[in-house]
C-alpha cells in the first residue's frame, strides 16, 4: 500500500499489543491499558467504556497534527 510504519496507528491495551505499538509511528493506548502499554504509547485515549476506540479513530484523521 506504500504506507510506512511511521504513518501507521496501532491501538491496544495489553501486553500482547506492545510489539505492534512499538513498531508503528502512532502507538495508542486505551485509557484502561496496562502500565507498560501506557508508557510505550505516543497517544492515550479514553478507556473502552468511554468510547476510546472512537476517539482513536477521530485522532487518526489528524495524525500529523496530534502532538507526540
Amino acid at each position: 500500500l506504500g504506507v510506512g510504519l511511521g504513518d501507521v496507528m496501532m491501538v491496544g491495551d495489553g501486553h500482547n499489543d506492545l510489539p505492534a505499538i512499538r513498531a508503528v509511528g502512532w502507538g495508542v493506548a486505551m485509557g484502561n491499558a496496562e502500565v507498560e502499554v501506557l508508557e510505550a504509547a505516543r497517544l492515550t485515549v479514553a478507556d473502552v467504556e468511554a468510547d476510546g476506540a472512537a476517539e482513536a479513530i477521530e485522532a487518526s484523521a489528524t495524525l500529523g497534527i496530534v502532538a507526540p
